[in-house]
C-alpha cells in the first residue's frame, strides 16, 4: 500500500459556538512570566516519553495532506520537558522513562505552522525503565462512583494578546458530565463514566506564564497552580478562549490549536488536554487521546481501494468517527478504535485471519450491541483490516438526517485498516475515484452488491445485502478466483490468436469488456496457457504458465500492470501431460498449486506450489480421467469454503468436483448437460460483479456466452457477451 503523502489538506470548519473575543470584566489569577532555559546540544535528558496530538481548525484548499504525527517530549520528573522529533523516537515505547542525548534545535511543521516550540535533534536514546501499566485503582480522595474524573480550569495562555470569552466553568462541566459522558458511556457500555469538577479558581481565569507553544509547560504550570496530581483516571482539562467567529480574523491566541490531547495507554489512564470549545465532538475527541487513541483518517488511492502507486492520506477525514474531524455529529466509535482500547467484545468480532475459502457473515450495526458487529481480516505482513456496518440507528441515526449529515456520508459497510503509520484507524474508500475527484469524494461505504478486492490480503469482499443487518461474503483469493491481470480489481480474460499474439481483454465488472491490449507475441509456440494467480508470491495479481513444443514448462511472472517480467523455465518433460489447470490453493497450504493429467494413463497429478515460483513433488490424486475433454478453473463454485474445479465429459456433461481443502475431493456431481456444443470453456472468477464465480463458453459459431454462477453449484440464466471469438485460444 504505497502512500504518497500530499502537501495540502482539506479540513472542515470545526463545529462550535466560536465568537469574537470579548473584553469582559473578570477576575484573573496570574503567574509571573518564565522562559524555559535553552537545552545545550549534547545534554542528556532523562524523563518520560510523552506524546500529544494537536487538532487544528483551519480549512485548507485540498483533502490530501502531510502525515499527521503526534508531538513528542521527554518530560523529566522535575524541570521543563524537551520536545523531540516524533520520527526520531518512533522505536521508544510511549510512557517509558528514557535517557535521550539531544542535539541542536530543529524547526519542523509543528513550529512553522502551529507555533509550537522547536524540537531538539535526538543523538542517542536508551530506555531506562519500561512504561508502567495504568493504575486501575481510583484515588480514594476523589468520587469513587466514576471511573474518570476531570478537573476543569479556565486559562489564558501566556505570550498572547487574547482576553477572556463569556464561557463559564459550569458550561464546560455540563458538557463533560452531559453529552460527552453519554457518548463514552454508551460506547463502553457503562465501563467509562466521567465526572467533571471545577478547579479551586472556579470561574476565575488563570493567567498563565507558559503559552500554547509549550503545551507541557502550560499543563505543568496549571497543574501546580490548582494542585492537580496525575493518577489513574484523573484528567486535567484546560479551557482556552474560543477562536474568532470570522475565519479571516486574527486569532489572539495564535499558537493555540482547536484542541490538544495527551496520548494515554488505556481508558483507565489519566491525561492532560486543552480545548477551545465546549462542543461534544472536540472534548470527546481529546479524551479519546487520553484513553490511548490516535486519529482516524482516510486513505485514497487512484481508482483503487488500497493499492497502486498513487495513494494519499487525508488526515482526520474519517468523518464517521469521533477520532476524525470534529465537524458536528458523532458516530459510533469505529471497530479498530474500539478494539484498541478494549471496548469491542471479542464475542462480537468474526476473526477471519488465516481462514481460507468462502465465509458469509451477517453484521449487526456498529451502533448496537450483540451479534457480530465487525469482521477482522489479517495479512501476513501485519496489516489488520476491519469491516463494520453503519446504519442510521442509535449513535449513527444522524446519517439519515440531511440537515445534520451535510457531508452526505452513506450508510453501508465500511472498510478500515488499524494502526497504519501514525493513525490508529484508516478508512478506505470502497468506491474509489480517480485522483482528480478525491476532494469531492465523500462516498466511501460499500453498498449492497458492491464487491472489492483487497490486494494486500488476497481477499475478495462482497456486500450481499443490506437492511437491518448486512450480509457480507469474504473469499480468500484462491476461492474468489479474481483473475485480475492488470490490478484494476476486476476479472480479466487472456487469449491467444493463430498469429501468436497474446491479448488481455479486461473485464468491466458488469459482464462485458474494456478495450483489448496486446501483451505478448510469439505465443503460437505455446499451449496449455494457464492463469496461475500469484505463483511466485510477489504480490502481483496474475502470473501465467505455458508449455513449449519441447515440453518445457515456462513461467511468466506478471508485473501487476498488464504485462510480464522475464520468463523462465520451471519444468521439463511436460509433453507427457494432456491437460493442465491451476485451481488455486488445492491442498490448503496457502500456496497456488497445479493439477495436470498424464497422457499415458490419464492419471490426475497434483503439483503443489512452493509460493516462490516452483513446485514440490507431485502426487496422484485421481485415475481414469481420460473421458474428460475440458478442465475449467472455478474457484469456490458452490461457496462451501473450499476450492473446486469443473470438467466436461466426452458425453457433454459438465461436472463439479468439490475440493476437500486438503488436496483431494469430497465428491462430484453433474451441474449441466449438452456442453459439447462449446469449443472452449474457461473460468473467469466474478465476471459480472455479483460476488460469485462465473464461466465463459464459446460456441462453434464464435459467439461467447456468460454463464453466471448462482453460488449453490449451478447457474443463473446465460447471455451472449461477444461474437467473432472463433480464432482465439482462451487461457484456462
Amino acid at each position: 500500500m504505497p502512500v504518497a503523502h500530499r502537501s495540502s489538506r482539506l479540513r472542515l470548519t470545526l463545529v462550535g459556538s466560536a465568537t469574537a473575543a470579548l473584553l469582559l470584566p473578570l477576575s484573573v489569577t496570574s503567574a509571573s512570566a518564565q522562559t524555559p532555559a535553552a537545552v545545550p546540544s549534547g545534554t542528556t535528558v532523562t524523563g518520560q516519553l510523552v506524546q500529544a496530538y494537536a487538532d487544528p481548525h483551519t480549512r485548507p484548499a485540498a483533502k490530501r495532506s502531510q502525515p499527521d504525527k503526534p508531538l513528542s517530549w521527554i518530560e523529566p520528573a522535575h524541570g521543563t520537558a524537551v520536545r523531540v522529533p516524533t520520527d526520531q523516537v518512533a522505536d521508544l515505547p510511549l510512557g517509558a522513562t528514557v535517557a535521550v542525548k539531544v542535539g541542536a534545535q530543529v524547526t519542523d511543521a509543528a513550529t512553522t505552522e502551529s507555533g509550537i516550540e522547536p524540537a531538539h535533534q535526538v543523538l542517542t536514546a536508551t530506555v531506562v525503565r519500561p512504561a508502567m501499566q495504568p493504575d486501575t485503582q481510583p484515588d480514594t480522595q476523589l468520587a469513587t462512583t466514576y471511573t474518570n474524573n476531570v478537573t476543569v480550569v479556565k486559562v489564558l495562555p501566556g505570550g498572547a494578546t487574547g482576553t477572556a470569552d463569556p464561557t463559564t466553568v459550569q458550561t464546560v462541566i455540563d458538557a463533560v458530565n452531559g453529552p460527552v459522558n453519554d457518548f463514552w458511556g454508551s460506547q463502553s457500555r457503562g465501563t467509562i463514566s466521567l465526572h467533571a469538577t471545577a478547579g479551586p479558581d472556579n470561574d476565575t481565569w488563570y493567567q498563565a506564564a507558559a503559552g500554547c507553544d509549550q503545551p507541557t509547560a502550560l499543563w505543568d504550570e496549571v497543574a501546580q497552580h490548582v494542585g492537580f496530581v496525575s493518577g489513574a483516571g484523573k484528567h486535567l482539562l484546560l479551557y482556552i478562549p474560543q477562536m474568532p467567529a470570522d475565519p479571516n480574523a486574527t486569532d489572539p491566541f495564535p499558537n493555540c490549536e482547536y484542541g490538544l490531547g495527551e496520548v494515554g495507554m488505556a481508558p483507565a489512564d489519566g491525561g492532560r488536554m486543552y480545548v477551545r470549545d465546549t462542543a461534544t465532538s472536540v472534548i470527546a475527541h481529546e479524551l479519546g487521546h487520553n484513553f490511548g487513541l490516535g486519529h482516524s483518517s482516510e486513505l485514497q488511492c487512484d481508482a483503487s481501494i488500497d493499492g497502486g502507486d498513487n495513494c494519499g492520506v487525508a488526515e482526520y477525514w474519517d468523518l464517521y468517527d469521533v477520532m476524525g474531524m470534529s465537524w458536528g455529529p458523532i458516530g459510533s466509535l469505529s471497530a479498530p478504535q474500539a478494539d484498541l482500547i478494549g471496548l469491542l467484545p471479542p464475542a462480537e468480532v468474526r476473526d477471519l485471519e488465516g481462514v481460507r475459502g468462502t465465509q458469509d457473515v451477517t453484521l449487526t450495526p456498529m451502533s448496537g450491541t450483540g451479534g457480530t458487529r465487525a469482521i477482522r481480516l489479517g495479512a501476513s505482513d501485519g496489516l489488520i483490516y476491519w469491516l463494520e456496518y453503519r446504519s442510521a440507528t442509535g449513535q449513527d441515526a444522524w446519517l439519515s438526517d440531511p440537515n445534520v449529515n451535510d457531508q452526505h456520508l452513506q450508510t453501508g459497510v465500511l472498510l478500515r485498516v488499524e494502526q497504519y503509520a501514525d493513525d490508529t484507524s484508516l478508512l478506505l474508500d470502497g468506491t474509489p475515484s480517480p485522483e482528480a475527484g478525491w476532494d469531492a469524494d465523500m462516498q466511501t461505504a460499500l453498498t449492497s452488491g458492491r464487491s472489492v478486492w483487497l490486494s494486500a490480503l488476497d481477499y475478495y469482499v462482497t456486500v450481499k445485502s443490506i437492511g437491518t443487518q448486512a450480509v457480507v461474503r469474504v473469499q480468500a483469493g484462491d476461492a474468489a478466483l479474481t483473475r485480475d491481470f492488470n490490478r484494476n480489481y476486476l476479472a480479466d480474460l487472456v487469449t491467444a490468436d493463430s498469429s501468436g499474439n497474446l491479448y488481455l481483454y479486461p473485464g468491466n465488472g458488469s459482464g462485458g469488456f474494456g478495450g483489448r491490449a496486446t501483451i505478448g507475441k510469439g505465443w503460437q509456440a505455446r499451449d496449455l496457457i494457464t492463469m496461475v494467480g500469484d505463483w511466485d508470491g510477489t504480490g502481483n495479481s496474475q502470473d501465467l504458465i505455458a508449455r513449449d513444443p519441447s515440453g518445457n514448462l515456462w513461467f511468466y511472472p506478471g508485473n501487476g500492470h498488464g504485462g510480464f517480467l522475464a520468463a523462465r523455465v520451471i519444468g521439463k518433460g511436460w509433453q507427457i501431460m494432456s491437460g493442465l489447470l491451476s485451481p488455486g490453493d488445492w491442498n490448503g497450504d496457502g500456496n497456488v498449486d497445479l493439477i495436470a493429467r498424464r497422457r499415458s494413463d490419464n492419471a490426475l497429478l497434483l503439483y503443489p506450489g512452493n509460493g516462490a515460483g516452483g513446485f514440490g513433488a507431485s502426487s496422484v490424486i485421481g485415475n481414469g480421467w481420460g473421458a474428460m475433454t475440458a478442465f475449467v478453473v472455478s474457484g469456490d463454485w458452490d461457496t462451501n469454503g473450499t476450492t473446486d474445479f469443473i470438467v466436461r465429459r466426452n458425453d457433454g456433461a459438465l461436472l463439479l468436483y468439490s475440493g476437500n481443502g486438503r488436496g483431494g475431493f469430497t465428491g462430484s456431481r453433474v451441474i449441466g448437460n449438452g456442453w459439447n456444443i462449446f469449443t472452449a470453456i474457461t473460468g473467469v472468477g466474478d465476471w459480472d460483479g455479483d460476488g460469485l464465480p462465473d464461466l465463459l463458453a464459446r460456441k462453434t459459431d464464435g459467439s461467447l456466452l456468460l454463464y453466471p454462477g448462482n453460488g449453490m453449484g449451478g447457474f443463473a440464466p446465460s447471455r451472449k457477451i461477444g461474437s467473432g471469438w472463433g480464432g482465439f485460444r482462451l487461457a484456462v
